[in-house]
């Protein structure tokens, strides 16, 4: 520019004559108008983010790095963990970062920025899998990350456990508890199991099985039942005491059962041909772990065919359904036949010996035992289950057999007495005559006739 107005005529005969534009300002306009050129106003101060570092620009420079103000001569550096625009002066945001005078960057992945100059590496347990964020993310439980700055987690091994944001994996630790792949916490072994494989470290165990039966299992350890027995899924093993032994149903449950009638089992047994027979003039009851004497002027009579017949005689099908069957029925079917000869007396008699087996035998269907796994079985035979429907057809047909013999048995019993009241209450020459009265005389017979009588006054 030349800001002289023609009175030094001199100065307007060479371009030397014109002034440059101080540094720090610019002049854009060419030469077509002199009014652009004839005053220090039209060189122009550069704006805030340029900068002309000699005189006689005719334009300013953007700065590419750093900050710069009005008239700047030079662009000066932004400083770490800022973003400078122009004059403005801003911090990096999070998920950016600057440890120079360059421009924010985004974070890279595997590092956490949240923001300023901070890049921080994310520490073991943690991991971050994207650019350009401001935290890392902790290891979800069951997985675990042993070195910094990945960008993913690790499964968790069997046999040990990960808490939430793990460095490393921690074994199991006993051998009741137990790890499957990706375990954020020990399990224990339930009662009636045990911890496996079971030839791995007792520390680092992987799952749990169910006790086989013949095994005890408690705190996720297998015993052997050598001198006992178990049933599937047991924290403990039984033992048959005196007057028992080990019965094993349909189903290979075990359970204990009782010696028959005149067996006996002192120790108990783990199996039915531990119960002995009682000796010559000895007696047992169901379950006794001893036989007893009989003494003088006691008998000891139950007729009943089928314990003259071990149990291992019969089929595998024959159990006690089919013992009831017979002792109810066939009794009724000879008892038929006499009646059809005209032997009413002998069928009275028949039923009168039978009676004390067929009730005994009737009241055997009724009652059940549940054992351990809460299944349930017949007492008196523990081959038979009593949760299937066709135990409920045998208590039916039970039923009607108390019905039919103890009742009704009993009842006819009851109606010959009183029908024959009158000669009962006779001497016993005249009873003696009366030769269809004597045969019911098992009934009455071995009561004295003042018994028969009504009370008296005294």
């Amino acid at each position: 520019y030349l800001s002289d107005a023609a009175s030094k005529p001199a100065l307007h005969t060479s371009e030397s004559s014109c002034e440059l534009c101080p540094a720090g300002s610019m002049n854009e306009h060419d030469e077509t108008n002199a009014e652009n050129h004839d005053k220090p106003a039209d060189c122009a101060f550069c704006t805030t983010g340029r900068y002309s570092a000699t005189d006689g620009s005719s334009s300013c420079t953007a700065c590419t790095t750093g900050k710069s103000g009005v008239g700047a001569t030079a662009c000066t550096a932004c400083p770490p963990g800022y973003e400078c625009s122009g004059s403005n002066v801003d911090p990096c945001p999070a998920g950016k970062y600057s440890n120079s005078d360059l421009a924010c960057m985004s974070c890279d992945e595997g590092h956490r920025c949240p923001g300023g100059m901070d890049h921080q590496v994310c520490l073991p347990g943690t991991v971050q899998p994207a650019t350009g964020q401001s935290t890392c993310v902790a290891c979800a439980a069951g997985s675990y990350q042993a070195d910094q700055g990945k960008l993913t987690c690790t499964p968790c091994p069997a046999g040990h456990f990960c808490p939430e944001a793990s460095s490393a994996f921690i074994p199991c630790g006993s051998v009741s508890l137990y790890c499957p792949t990706n375990s954020s916490s020990v399990k224990a072994a339930a009662s009636g199991t045990y911890t496996t494989p079971v030839d791995a470290d007792p520390t680092a165990r992987t799952g749990e099985a169910v006790c086989e039966a013949g095994f005890a299992c408690v705190g996720g350890i297998k015993t052997s039942c050598d001198d006992g027995f178990s049933n599937p899924g047991s924290s403990k093993c039984e033992f048959c005491g005196p007057g028992k032994y080990t019965h094993e149903a349909e189903d290979s449950t075990k359970s204990c059962a009782g010696c028959q009638a005149g067996k006996y089992s002192e120790t108990g047994s783990n199996s039915i041909e531990g119960c002995l027979t009682c000796g010559i003039g000895e007696y047992s009851s169901t379950a006794s772990g001893f036989c007893s004497t009989v003494k003088a002027g006691e008998e000891v009579f139950n007729l009943n065919p089928f314990t003259l017949i071990g149990v291992g005689c019969y089929n595998s099908g024959w159990n006690l359904n089919w013992m009831l069957l017979s002792t109810t029925v066939l009794p009724l079917v000879l008892c038929g036949a006499l009646v059809a000869k005209k032997k009413k007396d002998a069928a009275i008699a028949v039923t009168f010996l039978v009676l004390p087996t067929v009730t005994t035998t009737i009241f055997k269907i009724f009652p059940c035992d549940e054992l351990d796994g809460g299944k349930t079985y017949l007492h008196a035979d523990y081959s038979l289950s009593c949760a299937t429907g066709g135990h409920k057809t045998w208590v039916v047909y039970g039923a009607a057999m108390v019905l039919v013999w103890p009742i009704g048995v009993l009842g006819m019993y009851a109606t010959l007495l009183y029908k024959n009241r009158a000669k009962i209450k006779q001497e016993e020459e005249e009873r003696e005559k009366d030769e269809a009265l004597m045969q019911s005389a098992f009934l009455w017979e071995p009561y004295k006739p003042s018994f028969w009588c009504s009370p008296r006054a005294s």
